[in-house]
Parts: structure tokens; sequence; C-alpha cells
């Protein structure tokens, strides 16, 4: 009677335990939870709070917005790998676990996204270095106009007809790039097709009407070419320069139009 006695306490204890453990257990990751979402809102809070402290600190020393909002981005990064470590301490997750998770994770992000990554790199040196800044009119390959943003990943150029251009960050970083508002002074290219007479007229009736441009510069002069020639009708392209950020190319075709009034004229800004 006494053994039976004593295993049935030994396998009440015995249950006790283990439900000890369990709830132990489940206790944990509770209050892991718990310190996790703690530990959530903090990071936010305190991101948000030194984004706008950094942004006072660089707005008054007159930093570029676009290195303004380079930090901030860097902020919030910082913030998102502090409480990601956070959050998988508490979870038991050992220290040189987390740091080679992130190590690990580090490697895997710059092996598939070496194309993100290197626009991004270009855009910390474009927005460093500044070799042009907000509104200046630029141009890369084939695209032109006015700088309206540089990102992390691409910069924004409005061209004259008021389209968003995005151009990869890294390209800018490894083509040449001319930058219009350095010298003040601007380059157009107009090409009328289906125009009448002899080469001397014609280009001489072109070179009247950009000569009476208000922005035009002298130096260099307006050049016209003849491209092509067929059926009596010639393929001309007229070269100018201009001074300012504002291009003249639509006033100009505007008067183009009236000496020419058969030709299609297109700009190839």
């Amino acid at each position: 009677m006494y053994g039976e006695s004593n295993d049935y306490m030994m396998g009440f204890w015995e249950t006790l335990r283990h439900r000890f453990q369990g709830q132990h257990t489940l206790a944990n990751l509770v209050f892991a939870l718990f310190w996790g979402m703690l530990a959530i809102c903090i990071t936010v809070l305190a991101t948000r709070f030194f984004k706008r402290l950094m942004r006072r600190v660089l707005i008054r020393a007159r930093m570029p917005l676009n290195i303004v909002a380079l930090a901030g981005n860097g902020v919030t990064v910082l913030g998102v790998i502090f409480c990601a470590s956070i959050i998988l301490s508490l979870l038991g997750v050992p220290t040189s676990a987390v740091i080679t998770s992130l190590s690990l994770a580090t490697a895997g992000i710059v092996l598939a996204f070496q194309d993100v990554l290197k626009n991004f790199i270009a855009g910390i040196y474009l927005l460093v270095e500044r070799p042009f800044t907000i509104g200046d009119r630029v141009k890369v390959r084939d695209a032109e106009g006015s700088v309206e943003e540089v990102d992390i990943r691409t910069t924004a150029l409005k061209t004259d007809a008021g389209v968003i251009i995005l151009v990869p960050n890294n390209i800018i970083f490894t083509e040449i790039v001319t930058n219009r508002s350095a010298s003040g002074i601007g380059h157009a290219s107009l090409t009328l097709t289906n125009v009448t007479g002899t080469p001397d007229e014609v280009g001489a009736k072109a070179r009247n009407v950009i000569q009476n441009l208000d922005t035009l510069v002298a130096l260099p002069a307006p050049q016209t070419k003849i491209v092509g020639l067929q059926d009596g009708a010639a393929e001309m392209q007229i070269e100018f320069w201009y001074r300012g950020l504002h291009s003249p190319a639509p006033e100009a075709i505007a008067a183009l139009g009236e000496q020419f009034p058969g030709a299609k004229i297109t700009s190839s800004q």
C-alpha cells in the first residue's frame, strides 16, 4: 500500500514537473514576444527621433537635400539591423549565431543584388561628390534634362517635354556626363524632313530663323547640314547653342514651321 502510494506521488510530481516545464517554456516565449514587440516599438520611435534630429542638423548645416535623405535611409537600415539582432537574442539565438546569420545574409544580398548595390554605391558617390546639383541640366547618353532628384538607386531627369527619365546611378557613374548648367550653355538639335529648295537656300533660311532667338549664343554659330535627299525633298539637321536652362527649341520649331510649311520638324534633344 505504501509502495503504491509512493509510486502515485512520484508520478504526480513527475507529471507536475513536466507541466511546469512546458509552462515555463511557454512563459519564456510569451516574454520573448513581449520584449520583441517592445523592442520594435522603441526602435521605430528612436529611428524617427534620430532621423528628425539628423534632418534638422543637416539642414542647419546647409547640406543638400539628397544628403539628408541618404542619412535618413542609413538610420532606418541601422535601426532594422539593431532591432533584428535584439529579437533573435531574445528568442535564444546565440550572439555568435546572430553575427554569422547577419554575415551570411549580407553576403547573399550582395550576390543577389549586385546591380542594385552598384547603383547604391554610385548614388552615394554622386551625393557626396556632387558633379551636379538639383536643377542642373545634364546629358547622359541619349537622356537630357533637368535634374529633379538624385535617389540612392536612380537619378530623375525632366525633359523639356515634361517626361521624367530615371537613369541608373551606375550609368551616370561610368558614362560621360555633360553638365550644361556648369557653363550656362545648352545645346539643341532639330531635324527637318520634307524640305524643298536648294541646300544653300534652305540652310540660309533656317540659320536666319535660329539667329532671331533671344537666348542664342554668338559662338558657336548655328549649323545646318543636309543629311538626305529624296524626290526633290531634303532632310536637314540644325544645331544651335543657347544660354540658360530653358531650351528655346519649341520657339525654334514654331518659327521654322512658318518658314517651311510642308516640313516635319522634330527635336532630338
